[in-house]
């Protein structure tokens, strides 16, 4: 049995098991494709306005922090 949700986004009905789970809101396909990135170090899912990497390299603040960042 499928369980069926909803784009959080664009409100296209969507199968569980092929969504996004981004800052705790379920995204198709097509919505992760165009808001978010994945992060080069975690691999996770963030929205492309909190990409902190620079020069082409996308990454998340904590992956920016404990991995690029010298003091």
């Amino acid at each position: 049995m499928s369980s069926m949700i909803i784009c959080t986004h664009c409100g296209t009905e969507i199968e569980k098991s092929e969504s996004y789970v981004v800052n705790q809101e379920v995204l198709c396909a097509d919505c992760a494709d165009n808001l978010t990135f994945v992060c080069e170090c975690c691999g996770r899912h963030f929205y492309n306005e909190d990409n902190c990497g620079e020069n082409g390299l996308e990454l998340c603040e904590r992956c920016r922090d404990e991995y690029y960042t010298c003091c």
